[in-house]
């Protein structure tokens, strides 16, 4: 048996912004042949900055008491930093705890376009203080803003992914356990909570983890399957998938019987 269940109970969500143009990731390229001239005639390009970070943080910010008065954090990821052609002018940010509970029960009961305006006045703080943020450009405000609400899918744990708790004793033994599984009962976990230690919590690692998993399961049972007179299977654990997993490979190894 192969479990993929959500152990944990910090919650998360995400918003997606999208606008009609990556104003953030652009500077100006002006250009002037040095004589006398006017701003409104002077040739000016926009082109990409490749140096622009890819993440963006407003750490307990003071300047949102209307919409954020508990200052929660902000962290965005810059879409538009990726090579083309998956380039796009959008914001992803990312949510957990209380703050995701809060947007999510908010903006459950709202319309679409009530919800569209809720959501850019909340992140208006914060993506307004980008470079070349300009108020009055149409194309420095949203055109669509996707919400998630993983906090109300029973399929999705309630949005519940692993963290380590303040006063835990032994986090890096609970997780290599849950690693282990229970091979001894054709018992293994899978999950982003039995993911490498750097990649807990993400999609990545509930990847990684399935992968280690099929190859665990694969030498458990599937290389020492033996045929019995009757023309059935009869599969035996090995001694060492009783010990603990070996690090992991992102590489599945199929095992022939």
């Amino acid at each position: 048996m192969l479990a993929c269940l959500p152990f944990a109970s910090l919650r998360s969500g995400q918003v997606y912004i999208t606008f009609p143009r990556a104003f953030w990731q652009e500077e100006q390229d002006e250009r002037s042949d040095g004589g006398l001239g006017s701003d409104a005639l002077r040739p000016v390009t926009l082109k990409q900055r490749e140096d622009f970070p890819g993440y963006s943080n407003w750490i307990a910010p003071r300047y949102a008491e209307s919409t954020n008065p508990h200052r929660w954090p902000q962290e965005a990821y810059n879409l538009a930093a990726f090579p083309e052609p998956h380039r796009h002018p959008t914001l992803l940010f990312y949510l957990y705890g209380e703050q995701s509970a809060y947007i999510t029960d908010v903006v459950d009961a709202m319309s679409e376009s009530e919800r569209l305006e809720f959501l850019q006045s909340f992140f208006h703080p914060y993506f307004s203080r980008l470079p070349h943020y300009n108020d009055t450009d149409p194309e420095c405000q949203p055109k669509a803003i996707l919400s998630t609400s993983w906090s109300k899918d029973e399929l999705a744990g309630y949005g519940s992914y692993c963290n380590f708790q303040v006063g835990m004793t032994d986090a890096r033994g609970d997780v290599e356990t849950l690693r282990a599984g229970c091979p001894d009962r054709r018992l293994w976990f899978a999950g982003e909570h039995t993911a490498p230690f750097h990649e807990m919590g993400t999609a990545t690692g509930a990847y990684l983890s399935g992968e280690a998993v099929a190859e665990r399961v694969v030498d458990a049972l599937g290389s020492l399957a033996k045929a019995t007179p009757d023309g059935a299977s009869r599969m035996a654990v090995p001694e060492r998938a009783l010990q603990h997993p070996a690090p992991y490979d992102s590489t599945l190894r199929v095992a022939r019987a």
